[in-house]
């Protein structure tokens, strides 16, 4: 089964995404804070992570940032209400931008696209 790590600020944004990819079978894993996500990519072993653009206090980029720092590549969406996100996006060397509200399909399209 493919995992998926969802990483945002927003509960109620993340509880819909899970309920989202749950239906279309990914094992999902959503995280809150930001913090330590490199310790969850470890245990968890996500084939890929949806990142939310907005995280608090820049989180977001120190994520990408920490990813980077261990070496881990792993396939990262970044999603965002924002529409010019061009310059984080290229800052945190991600693989696809998908802005919200997004289409179901458009979701589902693009995570398998970068996991196969």
């Amino acid at each position: 089964m493919r995992k998926i790590l969802v990483v945002g600020d927003n509960e109620n944004i993340l509880s819909i995404v899970k309920h989202i990819l749950t239906s279309f079978g990914f094992d999902v894993r959503i995280h809150s804070t930001g913090l330590n996500v490199p310790d969850i990519v470890m245990h968890f072993h996500p084939n890929i992570i949806l990142l939310e653009r907005e995280l608090a206090d820049k989180l977001d980029m120190k994520v990408c940032l920490e990813l980077n720092q261990i070496h881990i590549h792993l396939p990262i969406i970044l999603f965002s209400a924002q529409v010019d996100e061009e310059k984080s996006f290229d800052l945190c060397h991600g693989d696809e931008f998908i802005q919200r509200p997004f289409e179901i399909e458009n979701l589902i399209d693009t995570i398998n696209l970068h996991l196969n």
